[in-house]
């Protein structure tokens, strides 16, 4: 029997008894976890070995969530270590700031007060996208890291090609633009995307900011695909943020 690798945690929260819940959800869970009351401090110990995870407050006495963010986004790494995944944490729902933070590398956020179950739903879906940024070849011809052509996930397959998706083998009738929102939706599963990150991924410079176009595609992806309550995958709304696409049996929200 092979034994897993140790996975380690940092948290990054001066409120010494939240530090402890924290860390106390994630060794339940099998991490080693260190908390760190600065953001100074963190980053010093980052520097000599990285974190698989992080989760950050957005507000330290040294540093900024988002100053912290930025300088975590700056240390140098080795291209064979996958980069530590970050998720923040913050007690009031500040879009412009989410918006930052997830421009700057941040993979997810938590409100304050948290749920257990719901901080492990969110550590498992950015665990799974942690992988090593490859260094390319230079006879190589494509991408050494963009995601298969043809995407399995679930009932669902997704053709990158052709620009078609089926469901148990039914073909799904989307436009081309609904197919760049699930796509989107099921290459960053678990991931809360902003509207922004959409409307570059998606329609580049065609939709303004203040267009309601992406929400009615993304409410006709939900309808076509079946997104809603009591299906394999949920697609919710994240208020003021974007859009998160994520297994139905994760429920966010439930305390333990």
């Amino acid at each position: 029997m092979t034994q897993s690798l140790p996975r380690y945690a940092a948290v990054v929260e001066d409120d010494p008894h939240l530090a402890d819940q924290l860390c106390d959800i994630l060794a339940g869970s099998g991490w080693h976890c260190e908390a760190f009351g600065l953001g100074h401090a963190f980053l010093s110990r980052q520097r000599r070995r990285a974190f698989d995870l992080a989760i950050l407050d957005m507000r330290l006495p040294d540093l900024s969530g988002l100053e912290l963010l930025r300088q975590l986004a700056g240390l140098p790494r080795h291209p064979s270590v996958a980069p530590t995944a970050s998720i923040v944490v913050t007690g009031l729902l500040d879009e412009a700031n989410l918006e930052h933070a997830f421009a700057l590398g941040a993979q997810d956020y938590l409100l304050k007060p948290f749920r257990s179950r719901e901080l492990m739903a969110r550590v498992q879906a950015v665990q799974s996208r942690r992988r090593p940024a490859l260094v390319p070849s230079d006879s190589a011809d494509t991408d050494p890291i963009a995601p298969a052509a043809l995407v399995r996930i679930g009932p669902f397959v997704l053709d990158r090609q052709t620009r078609r998706l089926s469901r148990s083998g039914v073909p799904i009738d989307l436009t081309d633009k609904e197919f760049g929102v699930a796509e989107l939706l099921f290459l960053r599963l678990g991931q809360t995307i902003p509207r922004e990150d959409m409307r570059s991924a998606v329609w580049q410079t065609e939709v303004l900011p203040e267009s309601r176009t992406i929400d009615t595609h993304v409410s006709r992806v939900r309808r076509k695909l079946g997104l809603d309550q009591g299906s394999d995958f949920r697609l919710t709304t994240v208020y003021g943020v974007g859009y998160r696409l994520h297994p139905g049996s994760e429920r966010p929200g439930v305390s333990t």
